[in-house]
């Protein structure tokens, strides 16, 4: 088992209710940044999810995820490429 908690596409798998929902995104995210700035669609997204994380989870829980993020900033993957428009 991997010491980095971050998953990439290659990790998940077919049977978890999450793939799907990490494809859909991955294609709703290559839409937008063929159309828009990567960094506006980069902020956008992170303000959307540290929204539904604060109205989902408790004070306590959102503060340790928000710590949380920042503790495993260093093992997050870096898509491949943007330069095409397409997310890799």
């Amino acid at each position: 088992m991997s010491d980095n908690p971050v998953k990439g596409i290659e990790e998940l798998e077919d049977n978890d209710p999450m793939t799907a929902v990490y494809i859909d995104m991955l294609t709703k995210v290559n839409d937008l940044v063929q159309e828009y700035d990567v960094l506006e669609v980069a902020a956008i997204m992170m303000t959307q999810a540290l929204s539904l994380y604060k109205t989902a989870l408790s004070p306590e829980d959102y503060d340790r995820i928000v710590e949380n993020i920042v503790k495993f900033k260093d093992h997050v993957i870096e898509f491949e490429s943007i330069s095409t428009g397409r997310l890799h």
